[in-house]
């Protein structure tokens, strides 16, 4: 929802990542409201804050596809679009405290073999 990331990591050229951004035209953690997304290509953003590797997927297919041509193996930081249906109602607002989310992520990625 906030494209500062973007400008961040685009100026990172060295930055091993794959930023996949589930796109579907709402808004769910603030009630479903739509977006501007449809106005507005976020690959055209990433591009233009450096990201030299762009794409947009529409179906697990593709997805699968590309995560086949092994992205994470390379230096630079890649984008993909990931083009979405919804499919449910919004989930509700995050109300857990921020640190106990970030500790809780910490010790299962510890934990991860």
């Amino acid at each position: 929802m906030n494209p500062a990331g973007l400008i961040a990591v685009g100026a990172a050229r060295r930055l091993p990542l794959v930023h996949l951004v589930l796109d579907d035209g709402v808004y769910d953690s603030t009630g479903g409201q739509r977006c501007a997304g449809g106005s507005v290509d976020p690959t055209e953003w990433a591009r233009d804050c450096g990201y030299n590797d762009v794409s947009t997927v529409t179906d697990v297919e593709q997805l699968s596809r590309f995560l086949d041509e092994k992205p994470f193996s390379h230096s630079w930081p890649v984008f993909v679009r990931c083009l979405v249906t919804r499919e449910a109602d919004p989930p509700p607002r995050v109300t857990h405290d921020l640190a106990d989310i970030s500790a809780s992520i910490t010790a299962f990625m510890a934990s991860a073999p």
